[in-house]
């Protein structure tokens, strides 16, 4: 088994999850339905692990099965039979088991395996399946995964369900567990369809199994699908579950939940598999994969589809998948039972590693929340072609209404193959909306791509630089683009405007802090260059403001630059002698001093009093946007009284920058 040990639970770390997801499994609707998770271990005496007799059970006189009565059992009849050891001869290992399950009593029980491989044949009808299980409030329970054993013998015939529950029926409390399924898929000839698990009644009808747990199950080298609980099935539990190199027809999946309500799919890995990791299709609802890997998958690492809704991917892993990461495709299918489209879905606190494509895929999706993920190198199979989270149209249906929250998308130094963008909105989707995301590292392209005309970005930063709050935010254009830590106001909104400072008038503009950090130097956007500059009079400096009363914290005299006309149409940096501590949600007031016979011109917004810029704020406002001070000044005072000392008439609106 090799790696696989790595990717179990002992049973005592599944009673610690048991302990605590229990009062999780009966919220809302769900009631007394949901059968207490310590059940599931031991259908007699919750909490207790069932400990099987040394043996097989030896067949009596008459050749039915011995049934040793568990000691929990208040009215006597639950029942727990031994399957004799594995022969290895596949009608012989089928007819033990199969035997042992017919001869639990009505109300249930166990069906202990014993160490070994069992060998079972196909059935004469793909739809039987080979081990079924027909006892409800039952377990089939080998002594763990690689352990016990059960393969499919060489052939050619198609198996729905090496182990299954009973078809065209409504089943209950059914438990597999502690045991590893081989599909054999080398020894099969044409690649029949061979499933490993299946469960569910009739695909269409409101009929559903329920209550239905793979627990520490493996299923390996199935043509077919690995997990299969199909239409319809609530409520099911697969927990510590590993799906891998199944879908060998490359069509099918490693793990795939189809028409599933209300499943819980715990700390189950699915990886190498022929097509998806995980899939959901068929309008499965409210089922929650809490913990998941899925990686080395031949397409994407998650799927959900055809209708999928109200499910959540919380705390999950995708990694070197070639496909995307997640995909959520919010289309519906029709002629199913739900045929409406997908919504609702959500993508929490995942990790999305080195995609071949997409990080995280979006597909004529509605209202999906992808939120708080780790996303890293995409776009693998081809550099700049792919981005980290993708907002996509499917055929004429557009994705619309989605948030993309909080997520911290980027590159590791020395991956030479880029995205395309950190966040991707193709032409056609809309409204929806990307906020407080951040890339780290290179990029094709910028953080931000959203082309619908309602669509919305938001800082905090959606930029490369710290982590802002949203409660800061910037709309459509941030510093983090280009390449600043922080700006009084976009450059856009200089327009054409170009203003030189009147010689001798201290300008003062504010800058709302939105990261905590140093700040090493102060730009203006100089047009013009100055000439007959006064040494040590042309000035930047950058003041803090307490209680109405701004302190210069550093200044730099920038005569050489302001003259310089190989600067012009450049953001001229102030470099500070050291680096400025700054906090978030301060007021740091930048000034501006020139003196000489001319000046040089900087870009400002087309408010050239100030009096615009500083609509609303009364003279009392000591973090007005733009004021001045004086007339004739020569150097920059240590202190600023800005309530008696300043005023908006006169200012001038400059844009300043900083990094």
């Amino acid at each position: 088994m090799g790696g696989i040990k790595d990717l179990v639970w002992s049973r005592r770390e599944l009673g610690k999850i048991a302990a605590v997801i229990s009062p999780l499994a009966t919220p809302g609707k769900r009631g007394a339905e949901r059968a207490p998770l310590a059940a599931l271990f031991n259908p007699y005496s919750p909490g207790t692990p069932v400990t099987p007799s040394a043996g097989p059970a030896d067949p009596g006189a008459t050749g039915q099965w011995a049934v040793s009565q568990a000691p929990a059992g208040a009215d006597g009849s639950y029942g727990v039979v031994q399957v004799p050891a594995p022969t290895g001869v596949p009608g012989t290992d089928l007819a033990n088991i199969q035997a042992a399950i017919e001869a639990l009593p009505e109300a249930g029980g166990l069906v202990q395996l014993q160490a070994g491989t069992y060998v079972v044949p196909a059935p004469s009808q793909e739809s039987l399946g080979c081990v079924t299980m027909t006892r409800n409030n039952s377990a089939l329970a080998g002594y763990g995964i690689g352990v016990t054993t059960i393969k499919l013998a060489p052939g050619s015939r198609p198996v729905t369900g090496i182990i299954r529950t009973h078809g065209e029926m409504v089943n209950r409390r059914i438990t597999f567990r502690d045991l590893t399924v081989d599909g054999n898929a080398a020894g099969q000839r044409g690649k029949p369809r061979v499933v490993g698990f299946f469960c569910g009644v009739t695909p269409h009808r409101a009929m559903t199994d329920s209550d239905i747990s793979c627990i520490q199950v493996e299923i390996m080298n199935c043509t077919g699908y690995g997990f299969d609980p199909h239409t319809r099935t609530t409520r099911l539990l697969m927990l510590g579950c590993v799906a891998h190199h199944n879908g060998l027809d490359g069509a099918h999946d490693g793990i795939t939940l189809d028409g599933n309500y209300e499943a819980e799919v715990i700390g189950c890995t699915s990886y190498a598999n022929g097509r998806h990791g995980f899939n959901l299709v068929t309008a499965s609802n409210s089922c929650r994969l809490i913990g998941c890997d899925a990686y080395d998958n031949s397409v994407h690492g998650y799927m959900l589809q055809e209708g999928s809704k109200d499910c959540v991917l919380s705390g999950c892993s995708a990694r070197d998948n070639a496909g995307d990461g997640i995909r959520i495709d919010g289309t519906g299918k029709p002629g199913q039972l739900d045929p409406t489209p997908g919504y609702n879905n959500a993508v929490k606190d995942c990790t999305v590693l080195r995609s071949g494509q997409h990080g995280i895929h979006l597909s004529g999706a509605t209202g999906q929340h992808i939120s708080g993920n780790t996303v890293r190198d995409s776009s693998q199979s081809a550099g700049g072609q792919y981005s980290h989270v993708m907002l996509d149209v499917a055929g004429a249906v557009p994705s619309t209404g989605n948030t993309i929250t909080g997520n911290d998308l980027g590159m590791t130094p020395g991956v030479s193959r880029l995205p395309q963008h950190g966040i991707y909105e193709v032409a056609g989707a809309d409204y929806n909306m990307a906020v407080a995301n951040q890339l780290s590292g290179p990029a094709a392209g910028p953080l931000l791509r959203l082309q619908g005309a309602h669509s919305l970005g938001y800082a905090a930063h959606n930029g490369t630089f710290g982590g802002h709050p949203h409660t800061f935010s910037y709309a459509f254009d941030n510093p983090a683009f280009h390449g600043f830590t922080e700006w009084n106001f976009p450059p856009l909104l200089c327009g054409s405007s170009v203003q030189p400072p009147v010689t001798g008038i201290i300008y003062l503009l504010s800058m709302y802090i939105q990261d905590t950090g140093p700040l090493s130097a102060v730009h203006l956007f100089m047009t013009h260059a100055g000439y007959g500059l006064t040494a040590g009079q042309n000035l930047v400096g950058c003041y803090q403001v307490e209680a109405g009363r701004a302190t210069l914290l550093a200044s730099v005299d920038q005569t050489a630059a302001w003259s310089d006309a190989r600067l012009n149409g450049h953001a001229v940096a102030a470099k500070l002698s050291s680096p400025l501590p700054v906090t978030a949600g301060a007021v740091i007031l930048f000034s501006v001093l020139s003196n000489g016979t001319q000046p040089p011109a900087f870009s400002c917004a087309p408010a050239p009093t100030g009096l615009a810029a500083n609509a609303g704020l009364g003279k009392e406002m000591p973090y007005r946007v733009s004021i001045c001070r004086g007339t004739e000044r020569t150097s920059l005072p240590a202190t600023i009284e800005l309530v008696t000392g300043t005023t908006a008439a006169g200012s001038l609106p400059f844009w300043i920058a900083a990094s």
